[in-house]
């Protein structure tokens, strides 16, 4: 059996279109709205705990909706 987990997604802050959450070698959040599939080509880096404490809760605040 296979299993596939899909990584999060989030709305972009700049243009709406939805933007998977990666992560950094250092395991530290980002996001690219990619440009080539209708993104702003936008990016951002989550760096301190409060962002990423955010970005946690707006996920599972999402995840609830669905």
């Amino acid at each position: 059996m296979v299993t596939t987990t899909q990584a999060p997604t989030v709305c972009c802050w700049l243009c709406g279109e939805p933007v998977e959450i990666k992560f950094s070698t250092k395991g530290k959040p980002y996001l690219v709205c990619d440009a080539r599939n209708g993104g702003c080509g936008m990016q951002t880096f989550l760096r301190e705990d409060k962002a990423i404490r955010l970005l946690q809760d707006k996920v599972r605040e999402e995840m609830k909706h669905e």
